[in-house]
């Protein structure tokens, strides 16, 4: 059995939450003694590093990082509220395995750390001085290609904006480039991702993005991590976070370079390790989530309330031998019952790698993978057909049992090309259909993203390549008058109750968001709800699941400046 050997604070506190179904932190003792044994297991089995690099000062030329939410006043840029808490996420869990380079935040992000060659200051500072680099932030594109990020300074008689077609980069340290800003690798409309990159890329591996506005949040690094401890590949890893954990109504996007368009699409859909070596970039493979076009594609939203005003008390669950066990006999995983299995830094009981494995996070919820798509075939299957092979399943493995109801269904996008000679752009081509479905509690969906999903994955062969689950058991629904107590994220009584619609209680959270941004001197140019947005339904926190009103709205800064916000507020 291993012990937990990383000393690192962080990383530690994660296995000291989950002491109290796993017993106590320190040597990884069994928790029971039946088929499946389940332990803690070593933090070091989760680094991300290739190998480290030696540095000049401080660090090890791995990782750097800057976030803004209080931007340079030359740039007009609005404020942002959660860039922090993003950028915190991603660079605490990987410093608790290698110490980073910096962590520059607001007025100490500037102009040179973005320029060759300022961008490897005393092969220590900027964003070409770390092989990871994450810039959490506002971000726009030109009509010819140019991504542009304001800035929290200036620097010399540069203005403070960042531009793709003012930088040089990977021609130090730089392998991996994380935009958690909007616009940042887009892929659609006529952009793509050498036209924005391909001049200011000099060996870079990858780069992560938005082909679309992105949300307001601060949870993408810290779920990035989470699913990367999953076994995905870092661009799954990516896409998934930003569908899975956030929101449903923007475009993630990723690409990888290669010497040929085999060596970008393998490094683009199997690489999670950060390795040092520059590659070519003689070709760009590129990947994206889009929510399908057919009207037949979403499921009707619920804007009505239910009859009985109603929280629900969720089932606690914790992972078991048998639940393990279970799982192993219905799912086509093609794989023995593990005798052992460790909970890792991510918080995950993961076995298997690659398209062939299964992570059972603490609560029972599992995101399993059956096996590689056939990307050969090119010709994907209607959303019809779509719905009927998962809808099928579903049935197959009785998940339907427990109350669900149709939602959506999106695509996995490819694509790619050359700028090399007269130049090569493929046509983009679906590689994946993921049809999903929402729980039912109460009567009505769980809404957003997150948990309460089944979510079945499917090839244009229509097989069956992956499955999430991350429904809940309903234990007991429990009625919310004006005198109980209130719901897990309630300030005060809600206005539902004293005769406020749903809508009205949106409403009044958004203006309480735009006072913010008058207190800070950024008011938007516009701003309006994203269509189909507006939902009632339930919210899955922790045990409980909350009636909630949810939707999004999408703020234009101006200079082409764009953010979404949810807005969700609980009804009872």
């Amino acid at each position: 059995m291993s012990t937990i050997t990383d000393t690192n604070e962080a990383i530690l506190q994660q296995y000291r939450d989950a002491s109290q179904t796993l017993g106590a932190v320190g040597a990884a003792q069994p928790v029971f003694e039946d088929e499946v044994r389940l332990s803690l297991g070593a933090v070091e089995n989760s680094n991300p590093i290739a190998a480290v690099a030696n540095a000049v000062k401080g660090g090890a030329n791995m990782y750097g990082v800057c976030s803004i939410q209080t931007f340079a006043a030359s740039t007009g840029a609005g404020g942002l509220s959660h860039t922090h808490e993003d950028a915190t996420g991603w660079i605490n869990y990987v410093n608790g395995f290698t110490p980073r380079n910096f962590y520059y935040q607001d007025g100490n992000v500037s102009t040179w750390e973005y320029l060759d060659p300022y961008d490897d200051w005393q092969d220590t500072y900027g964003l070409d001085a770390v092989r990871a680099f994450y810039h959490s932030g506002h971000g726009g594109m030109d009509s010819a290609g140019a991504f542009y990020a304001p800035l929290g300074s200036s620097w010399s008689t540069h203005d403070a904006w960042a531009r793709s077609n003012q930088m040089k980069f990977a021609n130090q340290h730089l392998r991996y480039m994380f935009w958690s800003t909007c616009f940042s690798c887009r892929v659609l409309d006529g952009q793509n991702p050498f036209k924005t990159w391909g001049n200011a890329n000099n060996g870079l591996r990858m780069l992560f993005g938005y082909e679309s506005t992105s949300v307001d949040a601060g949870n993408y690094g810290s779920a990035f991590w989470k699913h990367w401890n999953q076994g995905k590949s870092f661009s799954q890893a990516w896409l998934d976070a930003s569908w899975y954990d956030i929101s449903h109504n923007q475009a993630p996007s990723a690409f990888a370079c290669g010497s040929s368009a085999a060596d970008a699409a393998n490094r683009l859909n199997t690489e999670r390790i950060f390795f040092a070596d520059a590659v070519s970039k003689n070709w760009y493979q590129w990947r994206w989530y889009n929510a399908a076009a057919s009207a037949l594609a979403r499921r009707e939203a619920n804007q009505k309330l239910p009859k009985r005003m109603a929280m629900a008390h969720l089932e606690p669950r914790t992972v078991t031998s048998t639940h393990v066990r279970d799982l192993f006999s219905r799912l086509p995983l093609e794989m023995a019952t593990p005798r052992e299995l460790s909970l890792n830094a991510g918080g995950s009981f993961l076995t298997g790698e690659g398209y062939r494995r299964v992570a059972i996070a603490r609560d029972g919820t599992y995101d399993a993978a059956f096996g590689e798509p056939n990307r050969s075939n090119r010709n994907s299957p209607s959303v019809q057909a779509g719905i009927a092979a998962a809808g099928s399943f579903i049935r197959q493995l009785g998940l339907d049992g427990g109350g669900l109801q149709f939602d959506r269904v999106f695509h996995k996008w490819e694509g790619g090309g050359s700028p090399n000679g007269s130049g090569t752009l493929e046509t983009p081509r679906i590689a994946e259909t993921v049809v999903q479905y929402a729980q039912v509690i109460n009567g009505l969906p769980v809404v957003g993203a997150g948990q309460g999903k089944v979510t079945v994955t499917l090839d244009n062969d229509r097989r069956v390549i992956g499955l999430v689950d991350s429904t809940r058991p309903v234990a007991a629904l429990v009625d919310q008058g004006v005198s109980g107590p209130p719901s897990p994220g309630m300030t005060e009584t809600p206005s539902v109750q004293t005769g406020a619609g749903p809508e009205d209680v949106l409403a009044n959270a958004w203006l309480n968001r735009m006072k913010s941004f008058v207190v800070n001197g950024t008011m938007p140019r516009a701003y309006a709800t994203v269509p189909g947005s507006f939902e009632v339904g339930y919210a899955i926190r922790e045990n409980i699941a909350v009636l909630v009103a949810r939707h999004e709205v999408e703020v234009d800064f101006g200079h082409g400046l764009f953010k979404r916000y949810v807005v969700e507020e609980p009804l009872a």
